[in-house]
């Protein structure tokens, strides 16, 4: 039976191959840019292999500090491959959900300068949160996703997406998708809000997390990194691509650990954890759909999922704060 399985996923990979060897592979020229220390020569063919082999499709970036010094920098590919538009040193890419350690760098940031400890109760700077059942939420279960609140019964639509006040509403009248504490559950796009949220009250000039970001550490530091991307910086941001049928295949060919098919499928058909949060925000799509690669939304303060920067901005401010 496995070994039936094995062939029919192997016969629908070469399909699924030849399909897009035919149809949607663009035939354009590889080039590799930038630098790097001559110890991390195999750094650079590696890189280079990725696209020589198609594992990476468009264009890419990659940064390394070694012992405090930069030892690599270089980026290949395209910003966009449809229009031939090439990656560069400065070209932004969305950086989803690693937006969320710079998020948690501004709460850190408070803490360290004593306004904030992360076993305080959320209740303490916002105390309309403590309703049905999130009084004893600390600020340290919001940032180890366990504060139960992964998804909210309300749907986040647009319009209210920038509106801080509406979205703090929202959380206020939710009531937790388990008891906050009791487990750990990735709150893959409300972590951004709530963040938000306390970052606004407890800061002293009460100020959003993304203009928290720019002066706290992106204007201090130099770094082409936004949390609200001005609008004047869109044309510098690369374009996301959905994975092909034979991408999807040839990555579970390769390590079929990485993917719990049963366990995704169990949750889409029965309206799960994860159907539930991947509706939760009808405006972030990447599985069907991208809708991130609207311009509109690039200004949206959302620290979850919407750091927008260059891998040079997000290597160097790690280096700085590891």
């Amino acid at each position: 039976m496995i070994q039936r399985v094995a062939i029919w996923i192997a016969v629908v990979a070469f399909i699924a191959y030849t399909i897009e060897l035919c149809f949607y592979r663009a035939d354009v020229e590889l080039h590799i840019d930038g630098e790097n220390d001559e110890a991390f020569d195999a750094v650079r063919e590696a890189f280079s292999a990725n696209f020589l082999e198609g594992w990476e499709r468009g264009g890419a970036s990659f940064v390394v500090y070694h012992n405090g010094k930069k030892v690599v920098d270089i980026w290949g590919g395209y910003a966009d491959a449809e229009s031939e538009r090439l990656w560069k040193r400065d070209t932004l890419n969305v950086a989803f959900s690693s937006t969320k350690a710079f998020a948690a760098l501004c709460v850190a940031k408070l803490v360290d300068r004593g306004y904030l400890k992360y076993d305080d109760l959320v209740v303490k700077y916002w105390p309309e949160f403590g309703k049905h059942g999130k009084e004893n939420v600390t600020v340290r279960l919001v940032l180890r996703f366990s504060a139960g609140l992964a998804y909210t019964d309300k749907k986040i639509h647009f319009p209210i997406a920038n509106d801080w006040k509406a979205i703090g509403e929202v959380f206020e009248e939710q009531v937790p998708n388990w008891p906050p504490g009791t487990q750990i559950g990735y709150h893959a796009i409300t972590y951004g809000w709530l963040v938000d949220q306390i970052i606004r009250r407890v800061d002293p000039k009460h100020r959003s997390v993304g203009v928290f970001f720019k002066e706290e550490f992106a204007d201090k530091y130099n770094l082409d990194f936004y949390i609200g991307l001005p609008k004047c910086e869109s044309h510098r941001v690369s374009r996301l691509t959905l994975p092909s049928a034979y991408n999807f295949m040839e990555e579970y060919l390769y390590r079929p650990s990485d993917f719990d098919v049963t366990r995704f499928v169990w949750h889409m058909a029965t309206d799960g954890l994860l159907s539930k949060v991947g509706h939760n925000v009808p405006w972030i799509a990447f599985m069907k759909r991208l809708t991130l690669n609207n311009p509109d939304l690039y200004s949206i303060e959302q620290a979850a999922v919407l750091g927008i920067g260059t891998s040079g901005a997000m290597a160097e401010l790690f280096e700085r704060f590891r």
